[in-house]
């Protein structure tokens, strides 16, 4: 699946209202969490709550609106994609991408949300979605369970809080 049909489909199968209830939700939630227990608690429980409903609306595109497929669709085998790759399967290149992309919102918003933020608990964190989502695509039959995708996953959500690690560490220098 490419880019452009990834972003289709959540036009597709998500009503504009699902983001305007989510935004208004995030916002009184974000509201009462700052006047109940401050600026940066508050910031943080935000976090929590958009990474949770991030969570859900992954688990609704990679599991829930999927059609069930015939018979069991797994691979376990590490790295298959990179030696299918090897072998001249490019679009394979579209979908390591893909599985790295959606999972930077995840590692970001762990490092707002969790005061303590590791590399290590972002990793585990990540990969349990990620292992999760594979799990309920083996059992419910819709979808590939596979290795490369928690891999790729993990990943992606350690380059989000890569990122969130770098936008703090700027932002001390800046306001400092």
């Amino acid at each position: 699946m490419s880019i452009a049909e990834y972003f289709e489909w959540y036009i597709l199968y998500i009503p504009h209202s699902v983001y305007v209830w989510g935004l208004v939700a995030f916002l009184l939630v974000l509201v009462v969490a700052v006047l109940i227990s401050g600026r940066k608690n508050g910031i943080r429980y935000g976090a929590g709550f958009l990474l949770a409903e991030y969570v859900a609306l992954q688990l609704h595109f990679t599991v829930f609106i999927r059609r069930e497929l015939e018979g069991s669709r797994c691979i376990l085998t590490p790295f298959w994609s990179y030696k299918a790759i090897n072998n001249g399967v490019d679009v394979l290149m579209q979908e390591i991408a893909m599985n790295v992309a959606v999972m930077i919102p995840v590692g970001f918003l762990m490092g707002v949300c969790l005061k303590r933020a590791t590399w290590w608990k972002v990793a585990l964190a990540g990969g349990g979605i990620s292992l999760m989502v594979e799990i309920l695509q083996l059992l419910l039959r819709r979808g590939f369970c596979e290795t490369d995708d928690v891999i790729h996953n993990t990943l992606g959500s350690l380059a989000g809080y890569g990122m969130f690690v770098l936008i703090k560490y700027a932002t001390k220098k800046l306001f400092v």
